[in-house]
């Protein structure tokens, strides 16, 4: 700027003035545009839904041994111990006369059916196929979750206070 001009210095700060009020006309209008119609965010659904897919997978891989291990030991335990009390109280009759079954007849029938269902147990647990199990309920996992999450979005409302403005925000899946 030269000092030497006329009314140099007031040309200048009125640029300024002007330059400032344009700016702040348009972030004016800009946060009126955003209050106004919101903000969209895309949520990338399939991320998520494989990732809870993956987690699935290696859950039941995790689990599953230790729950089928669980099963094996429990159930023929119970089943005998059931069988055993029915037939406890049953009585035999013979001829008229009502004889209860004999205790070493109930443990018998108690060992038999123990070693019977743990037999057929070991045999279906050596069967599952872990891997194709696991496989199956972590895709019916991420299918159900990605529906799920879709829907949810689709009906959340949102609004984020920025100082004195409320911005409405879609979370829209992707």
């Amino acid at each position: 700027m030269v000092s030497g001009e006329p009314g140099g210095r007031g040309l200048f700060w009125r640029g300024v003035l002007t330059g400032v009020a344009g700016v702040t006309a348009i972030l004016a209008l800009c946060a009126g545009l955003v209050v106004e119609r919101g903000v969209t965010v895309p949520v990338p659904t399939s991320q998520v839904s494989r990732r809870i897919e993956e987690e699935v997978r290696a859950a039941v891989r995790r689990e599953l041994p230790a729950v089928l291990a669980g099963v094996q030991q429990a159930l023929p335990r119970q089943v005998a111990a059931e069988a055993g009390r029915r037939l406890a109280g049953a009585e035999i009759d013979l001829g008229g006369f009502q004889i209860p079954v004999p205790q070493a007849a109930v443990k018998e029938v108690e060992q038999v059916v123990d070693i019977a269902l743990r037999t057929g147990l070991e045999a279906v647990t050596r069967q599952v196929d872990l891997d194709g199990l696991a496989q199956r309920l972590s895709s019916r996992a991420a299918g159900l979750a990605d529906r799920h999450l879709q829907a949810m979005l689709a009906d959340q409302p949102l609004v984020v206070q920025v100082g004195p403005l409320q911005v409405p925000v879609r979370l829209v899946p992707r």
